[in-house]
């Protein structure tokens, strides 16, 4: 594989509002954000681990873990604030020094359980695929037919019924119903063109290719409950290395 400038960005803001301070909670012993940094550490393709934050403490945590940190106003880092300005905000600081790498890979630190390995084989993936964009992805469990919605008289009504489901495939029957496997997309992994995804949105999966994770690989920290969850599993993973 040729040779290529690859930075990690790290969006980690202090006021996050359903889990307080998550990003430097103390998760199977060591702040949260710490499992995100490490990964990107020792993921072979990435030359510079950079955080995004305006919290001082979470800083602290980030630079004593071996990444590099920009200082990020206050007024990006609030609930409403798009991804986009905070990612803005971390191309004019690089532009500053005059740095410029080819590609940029998205981790958010709410993804403890994504590896290394995780992030070298997605971007393997990536390279080879020449696609503009690539997502980290995790199989739906519940399919889409068996999702209600309440209407305004209390009662369930179907998401889908039998003329959306024809979207999914042209020879439905009511009596044969067949969908494809449905992916969401985790969070763990973006990965695009540094130059080229100014003005994209991560959150929101444009054309490009999947990374398919597994379920446990692939939580995302937002409540006590995901903490519980995501804290058990690495735990877990822990002693099988031991």
């Amino acid at each position: 594989m040729e040779k290529f400038e690859v930075v990690s960005f790290i969006p980690a803001r202090g006021g996050s509002e359903r889990l307080p301070r998550k990003n430097i909670k103390m998760l199977a012993g060591k702040p949260m954000i710490a499992w995100t940094i490490e990964a990107s550490l020792q993921a072979k393709y990435i030359d510079r681990t950079i955080v995004s934050t305006e919290d001082k403490e979470i800083k602290e945590v980030a630079l004593q873990y071996g990444a590099e940190v920009i200082d990020r106003p206050a007024e990006y880092s609030k609930g409403q604030i798009l991804i986009n300005f905070v990612y803005l905000h971390f191309q004019y600081c690089l532009w500053k020094e005059k740095y410029q790498p080819d590609y940029v890979i998205f981790l958010l630190a709410t993804s403890p359980l994504r590896t290394a390995k995780h992030i070298d084989e997605a971007f393997e993936l990536y390279f080879k695929s020449g696609s503009p964009l690539l997502s980290s992805v995790t199989k739906v469990h519940n399919l889409p037919a068996d999702t209600y919605f309440i209407d305004e008289t209390g009662e369930l009504k179907p998401i889908f019924n039998e003329s959306t489901m024809r979207i999914f495939n042209k020879n439905f029957r009511k009596d044969n119903v067949k969908i494809p496997i449905i992916y969401y997309a985790d969070s763990a992994i973006y990965i695009g063109p540094y130059k080229g995804v100014n003005d994209l949105t991560f959150t929101y999966v444009g054309p490009g290719i999947p990374y398919i994770m597994c379920t446990e690989d692939s939580i995302d920290v937002d409540t006590e409950f995901d903490f519980k969850i995501a804290e058990m599993l690495l735990k877990e993973r822990i002693k099988k290395e031991d």
